[in-house]
């Protein structure tokens, strides 16, 4: 209540509020917040993606991988961001580790800050199938040597992550939630997933573990739509337009 009331002082008080994603949009309604002061910033995201630099590198993906020693067979996942339990994190390492125990060739990258004591312990107890790195600002490096982006929160806003993962020609799987359902195109970039619902979370990370030829696809779709949508020169292009004229 403190936040939201902050945050409808502030919304009060502007004359003009850009806004990263439709659902956003609907949400803010949903919550009483008028929408005639709101504008969707391009088609969405707060600054875009580089598709220059969040491109697909199958030569780095497999020199990287010899350094790492992760045979071309074996199926990358990779989370990126807080590592919190509000990010989705203990439910993907249940069904992770679930998949892991059933025979399926995987590996677990868990790329960024952990932010719950209970998470090293789990971390140092299953190496064998997950690898933790501290927070990085070369992204791209570790979308570009992975096969499934994931992204299982319960909150999220419109996912940075998701198109630059996206432009990195990597399928996404993620939460059914107000953020992500703009970010990712469901069945044609990624697959969204029931939020609390663990059944649907494993029976369709499988499924995209098992099936190459869908990965591939829903990555290549991702990149066009990246570069077509969220290319980041014309969200830039779209925010100068917009303050220009609010300051004319």
């Amino acid at each position: 209540l403190i936040y939201k009331s902050f945050d409808k002082f502030t919304f009060h008080n502007s004359t003009s509020m850009l806004v990263d994603s439709k659902s956003q949009i609907k949400f803010l309604k949903s919550q009483n917040f008028k929408t005639n002061k709101m504008k969707l910033i391009n088609l969405g995201s707060i600054c875009g993606v580089s598709p220059d630099i969040f491109h697909p590198n199958k030569t780095f993906k497999n020199n990287e991988r010899k350094k790492l020693k992760i045979k071309k067979t074996k199926i990358v996942i990779l989370y990126l961001g807080r590592i919190h339990k509000d990010k989705g994190i203990f439910e993907l390492y249940n069904v992770t580790k679930k998949l892991f125990n059933e025979g399926f060739d995987i590996m677990l990258f868990l790329v960024g800050n952990i932010e719950d004591k209970n998470l090293h312990k789990i971390i140092t107890r299953n190496k064998e199938f997950i690898s933790h790195y501290e927070h990085n600002s070369n992204p791209q490096k570790f979308m570009q040597i992975s096969d499934i982006f994931c992204i299982p929160s319960f909150r999220e806003g419109f996912g940075l992550s998701v198109i630059e993962a996206s432009s990195c020609e990597l399928p996404i799987l993620g939460t059914n939630i107000y953020g992500l359902k703009d970010s990712i195109a469901n069945n044609y970039t990624g697959i969204l997933f029931k939020l609390g619902d663990r059944s649907d979370f494993y029976n369709k990370l499988k499924k995209l573990i098992i099936d190459k030829d869908l990965r591939l696809e829903l990555g290549k779709n991702g990149r066009k739509r990246a570069i077509s949508d969220f290319n980041k020169k014309d969200v830039v292009k779209f925010i100068d337009l917009h303050i220009r004229n609010l300051i004319n």
